[in-house]
């Protein structure tokens, strides 16, 4: 990379995310996302905007604010209850600073009921809208099993790790096979799709969707980064995210597919969008 000190340059804060810990994989990604998706198409942000006017200042109160007027918002909780959001990068908040939101996240979450069963039960089976964000987890579901719909008979999505990890999965229960059957088949998926060492693997192979997130992220940077630089081959001369001019083409393919499929598609309505392109 050019140490030129002279020359303006993309802050490594909007491109460089390799250092993101893996707790933070999941919550950076849609943080940043969402940023790229308001900027694709600014009326995404007013959900967001129409909140925030009515919520306290504080993070610990916003939280309390959360609870009394539910909300799923494009950049996630953090990004919701982040002031930063959307005009400063996810790296911009020291660190200290973002795992204690995480915490008051977490510990926030906890207080909440997984469903009416689970509440009084503590049943592991919980509706899959009180645990993940079904409308950005189906189109990976989906993306999944039609990758290779003949190997592919179990499309999951894991996210967290260690007592936090949750998966969601698509099942077809045949009721013509029987109760036992069907319990065992289940017992046979949890055989198969149990954690090993924290590292619950992708279906399309070679790796975890942490793996694939952090990817993606890669991307995001290498777009912002074409799109920041006046010449291609500044790209290589400034920065040491891509070797080569063609990678940062394929990064900002697959970051503004990413963006326009699970975040401007999904939090925005879908024919007028289609109207715009």
């Amino acid at each position: 990379m050019n140490s030129s000190s002279k020359r303006k340059v993309l802050s490594s804060d909007e491109w460089d995310f390799r250092g993101i810990s893996k707790p933070e994989t999941w919550i950076c990604w849609s943080y940043e996302f969402a940023r790229e998706a308001v900027r694709m198409h600014p009326p995404l942000l007013s959900p967001t905007t129409e909140w925030r006017a009515g919520a306290p200042t504080s993070f610990p109160e916003c939280l309390e604010y959360l609870r009394q007027r539910p909300f799923t918002p494009i950049g996630g909780w953090f990004g919701l209850l982040s002031p930063e959001w959307p005009d400063r990068p996810y790296l911009s908040i020291e660190a200290d600073e973002r795992v204690s939101r995480i915490e008051q996240i977490r510990t926030y979450y906890a207080t909440l009921p997984a469903s009416p069963i689970a509440a009084f039960l503590r049943n592991p089976l919980n509706p899959v809208k009180s645990r993940v964000d079904w409308d950005l987890i189906s189109p990976m579901l989906e993306d999944q099993l039609n990758c290779s719909p003949d190997k592919m008979s179990i499309p999951n999505v894991t996210v967290g790790e260690g007592a936090d990890q949750v998966s969601t999965v698509i099942l077809q229960l045949d009721w013509s096979r029987g109760r036992t059957e069907i319990l065992r088949a289940f017992g046979d998926l949890l055989t198969k799709m149990e954690p090993r060492d924290a590292k619950a693997k992708d279906p399309r192979g070679g790796g975890t969707e942490l793996d694939y997130r952090t990817t993606e992220l890669r991307a995001l940077g290498g777009w912002r980064i074409k799109r920041f630089e006046p010449s291609i081959s500044d790209c290589l001369g400034y920065y040491d995210l891509y070797e080569t001019i063609g990678a940062y083409y394929k990064a900002e393919e697959k970051a503004g597919n990413i963006t326009r499929k699970y975040f401007v598609s999904i939090f925005s309505d879908k024919k007028r969008i289609l109207r715009e392109k």
